[in-house]
């Protein structure tokens, strides 16, 4: 061919561009960042609507199945799931892996701006926000004081750390967790109260009255402005302790009169504990395109400059950079053994280190060449792309030995070196092109396919291709170049290649009689590869029926998620998940532990962190402590607990591994007569570690119902009755103070000891229009009922969602399997299944897998149709792939392995190589 001709007579320049393109890949290697995993954005996005007051079920009718009608036909929408509680309503678009959540997010303002206007009136307008597709933070830091209560360390964190912290380039957010931010609590006395003749409205509007935060402008005068500042809002718990709320005769009633005011904290549902002490956390979430481990260092070097006072200790919790190092680490010792055997092996066969440079040039040139491509698709260092090199070292030798051999054999038939090295390449060329495209075809499939598969192996398919043309066009251009100046006749007569030589040789006869044997037994043929054909699909039904979608990785962490009854308060969920903490307190490869009740928003839950002492300070995996502390666990009361591992793979920010879901369009008490059956029935089942539904009707409520006649012949207004009940029985945040430059709210509420549900009524007053105060009691009366702390739907429908632990030998496919039957079994009227989470992820790519394999098995069969001329040709070679595909699955079989993503992609891996070695025979 004339081109490589040309390389070959111009060694120089052949070389320049060589090391040019070394310069180039390491400039380009020098712009990529490095990531666990390739971005795999699972965006979503979340409607929250609040209705102050409403019902649950009111929520669900008026409030969210409208909304979610309105969203139907939303783009690259994966599913749809709402909630919906009291005065709260929730409704979250989970949308496909790495779609464009900008145009996703227009589509949503469009058509929610003609539901609005529908909505009762009351309704707050709905607020539209982008969550992360893995909102957990990427590092948690602990802070304790033994001095300091958690709201004056959380006043601390909030004015110190976080600023400092949020500005850090790669952190995405901050956020202190098991906080304690300040308000003013004002703790009324119902008794005081009754005896002065104050009420609760009275106390509201003497604090929005002389709590004021004055405007009051400035005064321009000819040469000055003057600005005005009138004081007519309140700092300290002194001045609200002053406040007066009313004047009887010459004797002014003070708040201090009725109650007491403390500076407090203004939420108590969460908490936070780590090793055994009550502390405050900080969160740190990075970016999506940000690189873990220099902003994990960055983060930890800002942390360290901080003085902190002597009384506040600060440690690391959680850092999940550690993980990634760590794999990155051994990726890397396996990049590097791999090169070393590449070498021994190319050095054992060609018995010459001069030799073996002719080839082992490709494996730079081929890396650095990737390295450009990676750069100019935006890609980056990752555990996928890292993987992708160490398969391409063994691939891009391969085109350079090839050409090196044909080239070698035109030396011994007497031609000069320059002769040889033209003729030889002119000879292969056609060859090398074809193994270089059937090698790149291969992966075609799954680089445009979608969902996870795609999205998680992109990177490294077409990482992996670069490399391989890179080589093929280093075999045709800079090898030829060096076999004309380092071959020669005599290369191969080194003692070491001639042993070689002649094995081979012995190998080789012993070969052909045994080719001719096999040539003369057609049948027998036959019969031993139909044999093969049935071992390979008894192989593959078992690993089947056992596959899931990634083995599970060893990082270093365990979870543990409690749920508490629905009604369950913060001081009960602590209760019981620092017996959690004790359990994890006598793990011996505990490195540090931390629990973080209330963390989702709901105070019957808790999450739990439980860190390990580094891979070789430990002998037992997390499977294996999970088995010897799982019973301890269940055994806790009051509380259900699910003890798991990270997911290996991103794309979901589920914590649960398994979650099921039935949907129907009938009530939630049929449906949830069915999810208890299901509950029960996979309680018995041993593979079933833990499972738990979330629709319970455990949740107690009192309905309050007003006699409307009553109040409007007292003149006592909704509205008066409305405050009284916030007071009486809420939180309500009446207006802000400030301290130190920061708003805080100010929350008047009864003293705790005064909470009794059964006489509180009779001791809350409202006045009338003529000035008496009557106790609410009289307008009121109260109904007891249980019902379910919130209505869910999935995609539109009414749903309730399982959550389930499985045992460590209990595949997901297995686990899918006897929940369909189980669902079959128990379901009635127009209920359906679906799966959410990373089960849906996994069903998703299970689907995508078989149409990868189908589609890479007949783009290689064009390919070679296209080199070969012929259709029959590609059908000689390809019917060796299942024989081969047998091989893979006898041994995943046999070692215990399973079918997931990665084996996966290493089977489509196999049908390439198989087809370019199959190809050279023919």
């Amino acid at each position: 061919m004339v081109f490589t001709n040309f390389f070959i007579k111009r060694p120089v320049f052949a070389t320049a561009m060589s090391l040019l393109l070394v310069l180039i890949g390491i400039i380009s290697y020098s712009k990529l960042t490095i990531r666990q995993f390739p971005e795999v954005d699972a965006n979503i996005i979340n409607i929250q609507t609040t209705y102050p007051g409403a019902s649950a079920a009111l929520m669900e009718s008026f409030v969210t199945t409208p909304i979610e009608n309105a969203l139907t036909g939303i783009s690259n929408l994966d599913y749809m799931t709402s909630t919906s509680s009291s005065g709260d309503s929730e409704v979250t678009l989970n949308l496909a892996l790495n779609s464009d959540i900008n145009d996703t997010m227009l589509d949503v303002q469009s058509k929610l701006s003609r539901v609005i206007r529908k909505l009762p009136d009351g309704v707050n307008a709905p607020v539209i926000s982008e969550v992360s597709s893995d909102n957990r933070p990427s590092m948690i830091i602990l802070f304790s004081s033994p001095n300091r209560s958690a709201a004056a360390l959380t006043d601390y964190l909030t004015r110190t750390i976080l600023p400092d912290l949020g500005n850090i380039n790669g952190v995405a957010q901050v956020r202190t967790l098991g906080n304690r931010t300040y308000a003013m609590r004002i703790w009324l006395n119902v008794n005081k109260m009754q005896a002065l003749n104050i009420s609760s409205v009275e106390v509201e509007n003497a604090l929005k009255e002389q709590n004021v935060q004055a405007t009051p402008g400035e005064i321009t005068r000819t040469e000055q402005v003057v600005n005005i500042s009138a004081q007519t809002d309140l700092h300290t718990a002194n001045q609200f302790n002053n406040l007066v709320i009313k004047k009887v005769g010459k004797q002014l009633i003070r708040l201090k009169n009725i109650g007491k005011v403390e500076l407090g904290a203004q939420d108590t549902t969460s908490s936070l504990y780590a090793n055994g002490k009550e502390g405050v956390g900080v969160g740190v979430s990075y970016k999506s395109d940000a690189n873990p481990l220099s902003t994990a260092i960055a983060v930890k070097k800002a942390l360290s400059s901080i003085r902190l006072p002597n009384d506040i200790h600060a440690s690391i919790a959680s850092d999940n950079s550690v993980y990634i190092e760590k794999s990155i680490e051994e990726v890397l010792l396996t990049f590097a053994i791999t090169i070393i055997l590449v070498i021994l092996v190319i050095f054992v066969f060609l018995g010459s280190l001069r030799l073996v440079l002719i080839p082992l040039v490709t494996i730079p040139l081929s890396i650095t060449g990737a390295f450009v491509i990676m750069a100019i698709l935006n890609y980056s260092i990752n555990t996928l792309t890292l993987l992708a090199f160490v398969l391409a070292i063994g691939m891009v030798v391969d085109d350079a030995i090839v050409v090196m051999e044909n080239i070698h054999r035109n030396l011994i038939a007497g031609m000069s070196a320059m002769q040889a090295a033209m003729l030889g390449t002119k000879q292969i060329a056609f060859a090398v092109i074809g193994m270089t495209i059937t090698l790149m075809a291969v992966y075609a499939p799954i680089g445009f396919t979608s969902g996870l598969t795609g999205a998680l192996f992109r990177e490294f398919v077409f990482t992996l291709a670069g490399a391989v043309l890179v080589s093929g066009l280093i075999a045709l251009m800079l090898s030829p170049m060096m076999c004309s100046k380092l071959l020669n006749s005599h290369s191969y007569k080194s003692g070491l290649a001639k042993k070689i030589d002649h094995g081979m040789d012995a190998l080789s006869q012993n070969y052909k009689k045994l080719l001719s044997l096999v040539l003369e037994q057609k049948w027998l043929v036959l019969f031993v590869m139909l044999t093969v054909f049935i071992a390979g699909a008894m192989f593959m039904l078992p690993l089947s029926k056992t596959s899931g979608i990634a083995p599970q990785e060893d990082q270093g962490k365990l979870f543990a998620i409690a749920d508490g009854p629905s009604s369950a308060s913060i001081n009960y969920t602590s209760k019981y998940t620092n017996e959690i903490g004790k359990i994890f307190s006598t793990v011996p490869e505990k490195k540090n532990y931390v629990i973080i009740n209330g963390m989702f928003g709901t105070q019957n839950q808790g999450f739990s962190i439980l860190s390990l002492k580094d891979w070789s300070q430990r002998k037992r995996t997390p499977e294996q402590i999970i088995n010897s502390i799982q019973n301890k666990i269940n055994a806790i009361p009051g509380i259900s607990t699910f003890l798991t591992q990270p997911s290996s793979l991103p794309g979901s920010k589920a914590l649960y591994p398994f979650q099921f879901v039935i949907t129907t369009t009938s009530t939630y008490q049929e449906l949830a007569n069915t999810s208890n059956k299901i509950v029960t029935e996979a309680s018995r089942n041993p593979m079933i570690r833990n499972i738990n539904a979330d629709l319970n009707f455990d949740q107690p409520e009192l309905v309050i119902k007003i006699n409307r006649d009553k109040a409007g012949y007292l003149g006592i207004s909704m509205n008066n009755i409305d405050s009284a009940l916030q007071i009486a029985l809420g939180q309500p945040q009446i207006n802000e103070f400030s301290l130190n430059g920061y708003a805080y709210y100010v929350i008047p509420q009864l003293s705790h000891n005064q909470y009794d549900t059964s006489n509180i009524l009779n001791r809350i007053t409202v006045r009338t229009d003529s000035g008496k105060l009557i106790p609410l009691s009289t307008l009121i009366s109260l109904n007891r009922s249980v019902t379910t702390s919130s209505f869910n739907h999935f995609q539109g429908q009414r749903a309730v969602i399982f959550n389930v632990q499985l045992a460590s030998n209990y595949s997901t496919q297995q686990a899918i399997n006897y929940f369909i039957g189980l669902a079959k079994k128990t379901m009635t009227g127009d209920m359906s299944y679906a799966f959410s989470g990373q089960t849906r992820l996994y069903m998703q790519t299970k689907r995508n897998m078989l149409m990868i394999f189908v589609t890479a098995l007949l783009i290689i069969f064009l390919v070679l149709a296209a080199q070969f001329e012929s259709f029959r040709d590609p059908i000689i070679i390809l019917v060796t792939v299942p024989l081969a595909i047998t091989g893979a699955l006898g041994t995943l079989f046999f070692t215990g392995d399973s079918l997931n993503i990665y084996t996966e992609i290493g089977l489509v891996t196999l049908i390439g190589l198989i087809s370019c070695k199959r190809s050279d025979l023919i």
